[in-house]
């Protein structure tokens, strides 16, 4: 048997956009400066019953997405971070992809989520995780 062939995947020089609306025709706005990684996240429940009897039972749950950016630490008018905080809550949507290209992509609905933290140690680069939850599944679009 022929072994699958791995293209390994990495994130530098990539697009992040959000949008604070899904009605009409959305306007994105550009984040990658302040973006310093982008993770989609996939988790599922596994029920597992495993009675007396031996006859184990298993059910795997529906994938619930989301994605989690480290963002910069700014604080100033129009920033990413201020931008977060200021549409908490708000159903929006995402995309991120390979700058100079289209795919793979990744797009979807979602909830937009508040910074984790503003604050940290003297002498580094300050970041802040953001997780948006998506409204149903996450679509991505592979490469050929």
């Amino acid at each position: 048997m022929a072994s699958v062939v791995n293209n390994i995947l990495t994130l530098k020089n990539t697009i992040v956009k959000i949008t604070n609306t899904r009605t009409g025709t959305p306007t994105f706005t550009e984040f990658s400066d302040a973006t310093n990684s982008a993770v989609l996240n996939m988790a599922y429940d596994i029920i597992e019953h495993k009675p007396v009897s031996g006859v184990n039972q298993t059910q795997v749950g529906t994938i619930t997405w989301s994605a989690t950016l480290e963002i910069s630490q700014d604080l100033k008018t129009g920033s990413f971070w201020l931008y977060c905080l200021n549409n908490h809550g708000a159903a929006g949507k995402i995309e991120f992809y390979p700058k100079g290209g289209t795919l793979p992509k990744v797009t979807g609905d979602i909830i937009i989520g508040a910074p984790s933290q503003v604050g940290g140690s003297a002498g580094s680069a300050l970041y802040a995780t953001v997780t948006f939850s998506f409204d149903g599944a996450a679509t991505v679009t592979p490469e050929a």
